[in-house]
């Protein structure tokens, strides 16, 4: 407004931007630094999903110069049985890194629901089920983000198998990040197996 003072208005344009960041805060809206404490469910790529491209950009998904395995993961799977499944994600310049993984039904009346069980085993993981009774999604927590080597990061959970006979696909969606606490410049992995049936 004409004749108030400079200094007033930007008195008043500080506290408006004070009052905008603390009502981010309070909506759990997140900022830059990224999900180091975990990210939210379903994001793993799969049944339509998004992966962690959604707030991570600046790079083409799988790139060359990094790699997403998986073991412990069967190509038939006994009903009721327990598999530890160990993910491991490959990469130069891997500050911190993160990951989410979900199995579902694949292929059945049942397509995308939750298959079987997942347990975390370390306080480097977590699982955060979408809603009361849907889907699981392990992934890492802070203390999960540090490489377990210069260029290597890893996580392991365990899977016991549905007691239907039914097919699953597992979908695991991870981050190299260059640990700078911006959106810009990671680099995102994603991967999928399908998991067949092998006997009673």
């Amino acid at each position: 407004m004409r004749g108030v003072p400079t200094h007033m208005w930007m008195g008043v344009l500080l506290v408006a931007a004070v009052l905008l960041v603390g009502a981010d805060a309070g909506s759990g809206v997140r900022s830059a630094h990224g999900y180091r404490d975990g990210p939210p469910p379903a994001y793993t790529g799969g049944f339509g999903e998004p992966t962690c491209q959604a707030c991570h950009t600046g790079n083409d998904l799988n790139v060359t110069g990094g790699e997403l395995r998986v073991s412990g993961v069967p190509d038939g799977y006994r009903p009721g049985d327990t598999y530890l499944i160990t993910v491991l994600l490959q990469s130069s310049g891997m500050a911190a890194a993160g990951f989410q993984a979900t199995l579902r039904f694949d292929g059945s009346v049942r397509s995308g629901e939750q298959a079987g069980t997942i347990v975390h085993l370390d306080p480097r993981t977590h699982v955060t089920q979408g809603e009361p009774g849907g889907v699981q999604y392990i992934h890492h927590l802070r203390p999960g983000t540090t490489p377990t080597t210069e260029k290597l990061a890893s996580w392991s959970f365990e899977w016991t198998a549905p007691e239907e006979p039914l097919p699953v696909i597992l979908h695991i969606t991870a981050n190299s990040a260059n640990g700078d606490d911006s959106p810009l410049g990671d680099l995102i992995y994603t991967l999928f197996q399908r998991i067949a049936v092998s006997g009673p």
